[in-house]
């Protein structure tokens, strides 16, 4: 595989509280409207999430690109999903993609370059009203196939369908505009998920390539990673990296 999806994740602290030093240093990296946006959240957690998350992404552009960070810009499509402004500065999008998924535990960022692809994490726990959100959320033999099981197995593969339908649909960039019915994953053990699309969102199910993987086993919460590549040809990296490295400016590949 000569091309690869680079990902990189970063665990939040679990009191949801940045060190005041991080903080301060993390907010450094933000625009204004940036950090505007970072302090209309109620919560820490919130805050911390779209505050790590956007540093990540510019940091990792930053390095891939040979710019300092701070020159990474980002914008908005039609939709509500974020891209990378070209290096003209224009307004046109990049052919280097990234996309960012967080849990109240982890943020995540990939990198690419010439093809599109999405990633998604999610924390495993406990739904009292899973069944009524698969219904509304999943295609009828997604259901069909998580109702089949044992009801403590259903959280689980709840969220190994969950997490691949987020990195599809992120994958799109058309936001919740594409039915979350109109398509659904079939998983079996020792194979690579398997997505199958109506016709009317007019997509080709070959061109795609999916994998699933356990970031985080121990302690809880269980955290599940997914990602959605429309290319055959691409691997996919996946390392953890510390908050400290983030922000230090020899942050490199290992």
């Amino acid at each position: 595989m000569a091309r690869t999806l680079a990902v990189s994740w970063v665990r939040l602290p679990a009191s949801y509280a940045l060190a005041s030093q991080e903080r301060d240093a993390f907010h450094a990296l933000l625009t204004s409207e940036e950090r505007a946006r970072a302090a209309s959240f109620h919560f820490d957690r919130d805050r911390n999430q779209f505050v790590v998350g956007r540093a990540l992404a510019r940091t990792l552009v930053g390095r891939a690109r040979g710019v300092p960070r701070e020159t990474v810009t980002f914008a908005t499509n039609g939709f509500g999903c974020p891209y990378l402004v070209g290096v003209e500065g224009d307004g046109a999008p990049s052919s280097l993609h990234f996309n960012l998924s967080h849990t109240a535990s982890v943020v995540a960022c990939g990198i690419g370059t010439g093809f599109d692809f999405g990633v998604d994490v999610e924390d495993v726990r406990e739904l009292d009203d899973l069944e009524s959100l698969a219904r509304v959320s999943f295609s009828r033999a997604e259901v069909a196939s998580l109702l089949a099981l044992p009801e403590p197995s259903r959280t689980r593969r709840f969220f190994d369908h969950w997490t691949l339908k987020e990195a599809y649909i992120k994958a799109r960039r058309r936001g919740l505009s594409l039915p979350l019915d109109a398509f659904g994953f079939t998983l079996n053990e020792g194979h690579a998920p398997a997505i199958a699309i109506d016709v009317g969102l007019d997509d080709d199910a070959c061109a795609w390539r999916f994998e699933q993987h356990l970031l985080v086993d121990a302690p809880a919460p269980m955290t599940l990673f997914a990602s959605a590549v429309r290319a055959l040809d691409v691997a996919v990296a996946i390392r953890e990296i510390t908050t400290a490295s983030l922000l230090e400016r020899s942050f490199r590949d290992p």
